[in-house]
């Protein structure tokens, strides 16, 4: 017997490019929040993909923050 899996949207993968325009940012910025861990993704290879629901929590953990002072100061930090 398989198992039948049924995905929904929140399990929907985005790549990149979809998530700087779902955010209204540059890819690069949508790169350095996946390279500070602030925003989980998952690797295939060389592609990185977000999990809808991982960037919807993202943006309800970080609503009202400035993310730009925050990335800045993590990269600092790692340095």
């Amino acid at each position: 017997m398989s198992k039948i899996i049924v995905m929904d949207s929140h399990d929907e993968l985005m790549s990149v490019p979809d998530v700087a325009k779902r955010i209204g940012t540059e890819p690069n910025f949508v790169r350095a929040l996946l390279d500070t861990g602030l925003l989980p993704c998952i690797h295939f290879g060389r592609y990185r993909r977000v999990r809808k629901f991982a960037l919807n929590e993202f943006l309800k953990r970080y609503e009202g923050h400035d993310l730009t002072a925050i990335v800045t100061e993590m990269k600092a930090a790692a340095k």
